[in-house]
């Protein structure tokens, strides 16, 4: 392996060690427009919140809004986008699901890897393999499980909160 190849191993293997240990101000601002709170189990939404305060939270128009719940395309940049879907149960949130299409593989590994560590800090440690983890979390309220995959070949990450 050339040397300068190794050195922009090492030097991006310390960007990723001192993104672990940063605080969100911190993080990138694609991270930031994704996590917009640390409130609730994400963006400030969580299980049982009516659906009228998702669209309150939310500051775009839900690109669908029916009798399964809402789903929301929000551009994090370009050719970067991020899908979100709440699904309802008595026009409350029962579960959430968000599909982030990045433009290439930089982005995708730094974006897994601050969402990696952020729900790490959060939740500890992840169960699963590389590139998949999940957690069960347990809250006053109750247990729910927090899923996180990086296909690498379509540079995309997935997010699935549920009960």
């Amino acid at each position: 392996m050339p040397q300068s190849l190794k050195n922009i191993l090492v030097v991006m293997q310390a960007l990723l060690w001192v993104s672990s240990c940063a605080s969100k101000a911190e993080y990138s601002s694609t991270f930031r427009k994704i996590i917009t709170s640390e409130h609730g189990v994400f963006r400030g939404v969580d299980f049982d919140t009516p659906i009228s305060n998702v669209k309150k939270i939310e500051t775009t128009k839900p690109e669908i809004d029916d009798i399964l719940g809402l789903r929301y395309q929000i551009q994090l940049n370009e050719n970067e986008t991020l899908f979100i879907e709440y699904d309802k149960q008595e026009d409350k949130v029962k579960s959430i699901r968000a599909k982030i299409q990045l433009k290439n593989y930089q982005n995708a590994e730094l974006l897994y890897n601050e969402l990696l560590n952020y729900y790490k800090q959060k939740h500890g440690k992840p169960r699963g393999r590389e590139r998949e983890s999940y957690w069960q979390v347990k809250d006053t309220k109750s247990i729910y499980y927090l899923d996180l995959i990086w296909v690498e070949k379509e540079n995309t990450l997935y997010l699935d909160i549920r009960k």
